[in-house]
């Protein structure tokens, strides 16, 4: 006759074990449960470039979600652990239409006009009508070492002008600069190229060029 098996009391300590066990795999099935689903392309409503010094808290605010939506629509394990340069899919916030961004009317350049001095002459002259956000450019030729003057004029003031050389990409005078006269020594034998621009409307201007040798 074969004893009969009793079952022994499960201990505390086996329940201990069991509870801790328990607590560290939850936290794995977790992160499991939020890689399963990454946003797909279509789901993004755009991209966003991670600059230096951002977080995914500020990069939330800046689109009105909550940091914890952009890091499970990019797939993120760890919020912490973004880069510059890093892009991330901002997704649509729940219940919202995603609307296309209209593309931005690009400013339009042509080709630039090459101002010639007429013979034995060291100025020349140019006239014509600049509207925003549209550039007029021009270019003209000169020699290191020569010193060139450049002067826009028109009603209040407004239109202004850059100068740079072609061939190296020196600025010698930024749209920033809000002086409508400038005279500087040139650094190279090259092509120099004046933009001329106006911050809005539309205005005739003058632009009086002259180069010297010194």
């Amino acid at each position: 006759m074969f004893a009969q098996k009793i079952a022994r009391p499960v201990s505390r300590y086996a329940l201990i074990r069991v509870a801790v066990a328990a607590a560290l795999l939850l936290p794995l099935f977790g992160a499991l449960a939020f890689a399963a689903a990454p946003a797909s392309a279509a789901d993004c409503r755009l991209y966003h470039t991670v600059q230096r010094g951002e977080t995914l808290y500020k990069i939330g605010r800046k689109y009105d979600l909550l940091w914890t939506t952009i890091a499970q629509a990019n797939n993120l394990k760890d919020g912490n652990k973004i880069y510059a340069g890093q892009v991330l899919c901002i997704p649509a916030a729940a219940g919202a239409t995603v609307t296309p961004t209209a593309t931005p009317k690009p400013t339009s350049t042509p080709a630039p006009e090459r101002i010639s001095f007429a013979r034995g002459a060291v100025s020349g002259t140019a006239q014509g009508t600049v509207t925003a956000p549209d550039r007029k450019t021009y270019v003209l030729r000169a020699l290191k070492g020569q010193q060139m003057t450049v002067e826009v004029i028109s009603k209040d003031s407004k239109v202004n002008f850059a100068v740079q050389g072609v061939s190296d990409g020196q600025p010698l005078k930024r749209l920033e600069n809000e002086s409508r006269k400038w005279t500087g020594s040139l650094p190279a034998d090259q092509d120099y190229l004046i933009t001329v621009a106006v911050p809005s409307g539309s205005l005739a201007y003058t632009l009086v060029v002259t180069i010297v040798t010194p």
